[in-house]
């Protein structure tokens, strides 16, 4: 089933999605498909790459979306390059706080694949979507390659956007 606009704040409404272009778009921490819904509903031929680390949210993703052929679910974790690190699904809250950890900690993490948008996808993209909980930096400044102007960049914290420095 897709969420109706109205059943969530429009995170992409209208006016985001009309930015967008036919190159395809990259979700990371695509979470429970929501936006996705929401993107669909403005754009219903709209390429999307998501990407989501928590097996259990990707499975469901990967149900959903099954009949929609421009949509593709990965469960990995965008990074800067390949690589399997811990992290958090905070199955406790629903995942609504997971995160990248950089070691163990109650015994509840998992090891995730990670993999930087360079190694991952063939073609450039045109729009990065990032729900990462402060994984921006090692996302974004991994993939030159596919990145070509003009590029829509949506934070899901704006004010992450200070710390989208290179390095």
């Amino acid at each position: 089933m897709l969420f109706r606009s109205s059943d969530y704040p429009p995170y992409f409404g209208n006016e985001i999605v009309q930015t967008l272009d036919k190159r395809p778009v990259v979700f990371a921490g695509a979470f429970n498909g929501k936006h996705i819904d929401n993107m669909l509903l403005h754009a219903p031929s709209l390429r999307i790459n998501a990407f989501e680390p928590s097996p259990s949210w990707s499975e469901k993703l990967k149900t959903k979306y099954q009949q929609i052929p421009n949509v593709t679910v990965q469960n990995i974790l965008l990074w800067n390059e390949e690589s399997e690190l811990f992290f958090d699904e905070d199955s406790i809250n629903g995942g609504l706080d997971a995160r990248v950890i950089e070691s163990p900690v109650s015994g509840n993490e998992i090891r995730i694949p990670a993999n930087s948008i360079d190694n991952i996808l063939s073609s450039e993209v045109g729009s990065i979507i990032l729900d990462v909980e402060g994984s921006e930096q090692k996302v974004i400044w991994c993939c030159p390659a596919k990145i070509k102007l003009p590029l829509v960049l949506v934070l899901h914290f704006p004010e992450t956007f200070r710390f989208l420095e290179p390095g």
